[in-house]
């Protein structure tokens, strides 16, 4: 009798293991349209330190917020006002 309960167990640990393991939730981004973050390297492809309008536009989150991000209003990104970027 003990034999089989075990048996039973493990049979029953088998089949729910891969329902458990399904019901995990991705983790949460923090961008909006699940797009990765690109680090100011990344972005900044002249390598000036500044990100430009048409640096950003390879972003569409980054594009879409840029003029809200450029404080002073001089058409590139620094590294303060990058920072900023979600």
């Amino acid at each position: 009798m003990k034999k089989v309960f075990v048996g039973l167990a493990t049979v029953a640990i088998a089949f729910a293991a891969p329902a458990f393991a399904a019901t995990k939730k991705p983790a949460a981004s923090s961008t909006t349209h699940h797009e990765k973050v690109m680090t100011l390297k990344e972005a900044d492809k002249n390598k000036d330190g500044y990100i430009s309008k048409s640096e950003a536009d390879a972003s569409p989150a980054l594009s879409q917020q840029f003029s809200t991000l450029d404080k002073n209003n001089d058409g590139k990104l620094s590294a303060e006002e990058y920072a900023k970027h979600k």
